[in-house]
């Protein structure tokens, strides 16, 4: 019955996020976006995995916070604005000039130079020397891999202070990489550009056995491409095409045999353990948050300690786990198999409540609204805001994107690039007519 009744919920999260598409017209706009990812992440294991437990009252929860943000978003939108409206072909021929490519591959081979020495510092840091050669040694990959992520687990072994700092650079790099493949033609440098600055995540990947890395670069990759469509199309802006439909597939398959490499590097031999580990880890995320929604019992608020785990662990003033959440909870998977992903409505709720979470949400919303309008007008200096907003939807079943001070640095970096692509280049040349 709560299976049911949870499938009808998630239908009507989907029907919310088709009529956020209708008003907000696209469904690159916040809104819209949001709406539809989490009829997506909601949806999926409910009818993948119906052994999960899922609880009706943890999807009332998220259409609640899909709502805050589909109503902050439109209120953004609707903030008037104290400067004109750009003319259309002024917005594309400024974005698509050269000095706006040669911006965009100067922070390119800057955050590549950051990247590979990220890597240099993580083969010393396992033990592999300075040598990249180490790196195509399959058996001793393994076995340092396997060494690797058991003293993670038992807090033996931590990336150096330097190596977590520049790893911003790497997350940075992927969404000039996202941002390259709209505004260059060429498709030998777009490939060029998303290999090279690719390589450093899959390196550390492979090096330490973990999924965020290479995950995370991706999305940054995929948030910068949205919000450069939104730049160079507008409202016409397409989502799913079907050649899009066709990648998003193949690159699924991929990504599958790319993780389940990495798994069998990490426990040192292979097993249906790994699929099992690879399924909780996709779809698991309603599941714990729907155990500890049951099994909540009004605490003391945390002031930020878990939306912002990065900086007060920093600070000294809490120190933060591994995976954020210690507990892991069953939320039925076959194989027994646990978890300790709790989506990113989680720290909120736990630091300021349950009403807190939606006023934050609400709020983040309309932040993403008013820069999803700067865009349409060509006000490019809120590219980075939209692009955090789009990096934030698409890690909320994994946790609040804030938690890691890698990136925050990494939001900086494309802060930088958005204000002086707009100062250098579209102010520059809006004075000039």
């Amino acid at each position: 019955m709560s299976w049911f009744l949870s499938l009808m919920l998630a239908v009507m999260l989907l029907l919310i996020a088709i009529i956020a598409r209708i008003h907000e017209k696209s469904w690159f706009a916040p809104g819209a976006f949001f709406a539809l990812m989490w009829s997506v992440y909601t949806l999926a294991p409910i009818l993948i995995s119906p052994n999960y437990y899922v609880s009706p009252m943890a999807v009332l929860l998220i259409i609640l916070f899909v709502c805050s943000i589909f109503f902050g978003s439109v209120v953004g939108y609707s903030l008037n604005s104290k400067n004109k409206q750009i003319d259309k072909r002024i917005i594309l021929e400024r974005f698509l000039s050269k000095q706006s490519k040669k911006l965009l591959l100067f922070f390119v081979i800057i955050c590549n130079i950051f990247g590979y020495i990220t890597v240099a510092i993580t083969l010393h840091s396992v033990g592999l020397g300075y040598n990249p050669l180490n790196i195509f040694d399959i058996e001793l990959l393994a076995k340092t891999a396997n060494a690797v992520s058991t003293a993670r687990y038992t807090e033996e072994f931590d990336i150096p202070f330097l190596g977590r700092v520049l790893s911003s650079f790497i997350y940075a790099g992927g969404a000039f990489s996202g941002i390259s493949f709209v505004m260059l033609k060429s498709r030998y440098y777009k490939i060029i550009i998303l290999v090279f600055s690719f390589l450093p995540s899959l390196f550390i990947t492979i090096l330490l056995t973990t999924k965020a890395m290479f995950l995370v670069t991706l999305i940054f990759a995929i948030s910068a491409w949205l919000a450069a469509q939104v730049i160079l199309n507008g409202r016409n802006a397409k989502l799913f095409t079907r050649g899009r439909v066709l990648l998003m597939f193949f690159a699924s398959l991929v990504f599958y045999i790319f993780f389940t490499i990495v798994m069998f590097f990490r426990a040192g031999k292979y097993g249906s353990f790994i699929y099992d580990k690879l399924r909780i880890a996709a779809l698991g995320h309603i599941g714990a948050f729907s155990e500890w929604i049951d099994e909540f019992d009004e605490v003391s608020l945390s002031w930020g300690k878990y939306s912002f785990a990065g900086i007060f662990n920093l600070l000294g003033l809490h120190k933060r786990e591994l995976g954020i959440f210690t507990e892991k909870v069953d939320i039925g998977d076959p194989s027994g198999e646990l978890t300790n992903v709790y989506t990113a409505f989680r720290p909120f709720i736990e630091d300021f409540s349950f009403v807190g979470a939606t006023l934050i949400l609400f709020i983040i919303g309309v932040i993403a609204g008013k820069a999803y309008k700067d865009l349409l007008q060509g006000k490019i200096g809120s590219l980075f805001i939209l692009i955090f907003f789009y990096v934030f939807t698409l890690w909320s079943p994994v946790t609040w994107i804030l938690n890691y001070n890698s990136i925050i640095l990494a939001i900086l970096i494309l802060s930088c690039y958005s204000m002086l692509l707009y100062h250098r280049i579209f102010k520059k040349r809006q004075s000039e007519v």
